[in-house]
């Protein structure tokens, strides 16, 4: 994990938190530059699988407390170690080194459409839906793209559409709860 290298270590001490865009530009971008594959590709071992879980989320927030929702949310619903999964900053190629396909070319594909809509993603065939991933340091809803994902994915039958929250996010919900109640 990126977690245990001295780099990141270093960008927590200096903000006190880590992000999606850290991670990309320190360690998506120098693994995959060059390669014009994704991490999800460079990991696969050439094995092509669809996902069956879409996760949403705002690029903004908190890589520990990402992890920490989306382990809970994976115990939760009993979703097995080695489901295929869909993490935009890890199944899309993100050097804009000309190696691979840009950004936009990859948008043009209609990706995270394509995902909403894969037969994969549905409770019918095993998938898991789209978990939008919830933190205290963004409202994944200020990001309009994924207010427009899990727009899509609430348009799609039998594709389930579920939360995950970090304990901090939890507590700062039932806070904020208490504060409305008591006023």
């Amino acid at each position: 994990f990126c977690i245990a290298t001295p780099k990141y270590q270093r960008i927590k001490a200096m903000k006190r938190f880590v992000n999606m865009h850290d991670i990309n530009e320190h360690f998506v971008k120098p693994w995959t530059r060059g390669t014009g594959c994704s991490v999800a590709v460079l990991m696969s071992n050439n094995v092509k699988e669809n996902a069956q879980l879409m996760y949403s989320h705002s690029w903004d927030e908190d890589v520990e407390e990402t992890l920490q929702a989306v382990r809970a949310k994976a115990a939760e619903k009993h979703i097995p170690d080695g489901t295929p999964i869909w993490f935009c900053v890890f199944a899309n190629y993100q050097p804009e080194d000309g190696a691979g396909p840009s950004i936009q070319e990859q948008l043009d594909m209609s990706p995270f459409e394509r995902v909403i809509q894969s037969d994969d993603l549905k409770a019918e065939q095993s998938g898991y839906g789209m978990v939008a991933i919830h933190t205290t340091r963004s409202d994944l809803y200020t990001r309009l793209w994924c207010a427009h994902e899990v727009d899509r994915a609430l348009l799609e039958d039998d594709v389930e559409v579920s939360a995950a929250m970090s304990e901090a996010y939890l507590t700062s919900i039932e806070q904020r709860i208490d504060v409305f109640l008591e006023g």
